[in-house]
């Protein structure tokens, strides 16, 4: 298998906060066995590591992530297969959505939004939308949170509080604050967000197609 550099940033705000609702999501549902969706060992260990202290297995995409996460971090890990049917499968960043969610009894998807403004940012290298994202999750899953993360109203308060800066101090707090507040948006604005969290259970026709 052919090897290639992360570009995944753990430090990123992001990526943080982004793997830390999904986690939280899945803790909801207290999985024995989770399967990490990604390429990325880099994304997956940091997933991993906040799964860690309460998930029994690990399923990943191969054999040198399933190596990097065995002996550098002494976890128990399986190659997925398609027999293979986990309590939770965690879906992060994906790549495509040409074939359907992997086969779980829930699923949670964390995925750049091309509704936001980092299509600004990064003009025609966000490959799915929010509405995208929740297609393909209903598409075996009953879809049950939908979270959005730096969404307009969010990112509006940080630009307030940069312009305020210390010559108006006080607004400069009230307004950082104000952003914090609403990192997250479970309300209608969610598919506004930077970056989406989704999570769902399966339905009936999931395990009985």
């Amino acid at each position: 298998m052919k090897s290639h550099a992360s570009t995944f940033n753990p430090w990123a705000i992001e990526a943080q906060y982004g793997l830390d609702m999904a986690c939280y999501l899945l803790h909801q549902r207290t999985p024995q066995s989770v399967y990490i969706g990604s390429e990325d060992p880099a994304i997956v260990v940091a997933a991993a590591r906040r799964l860690r202290s309460w998930v029994n297995t690990f399923f990943v995409q191969n054999e040198a992530i399933a190596a990097v996460l065995a002996t550098q971090h002494g976890l128990v890990v399986q190659v997925s297969t398609p027999a293979v049917v986990p309590d939770a499968a965690c879906m992060l960043f994906p790549a495509t959505l040409a074939t359907p969610p992997p086969l779980a009894h829930s699923l949670v998807v964390v995925g750049h939004n091309g509704l936001s403004y980092r299509s600004l940012l990064y003009p025609g290298t966000v490959p799915h939308t929010a509405p995208g994202l929740m297609r393909w999750v209903r598409s075996r899953y009953l879809l049950e949170q939908r979270v959005g993360l730096l969404g307009p109203h969010c990112m509006g308060a940080l630009a307030v509080a940069q312009l305020a800066g210390t010559r108006l101090a006080p607004l400069h707090f009230r307004a950082g604050q104000w952003a914090m507040d609403r990192v997250f948006t479970h309300k209608f604005f969610w598919w506004t967000g930077y970056v989406v969290i989704l999570a769902g259970t399966a339905t009936n026709r999931t395990h009985n197609p």
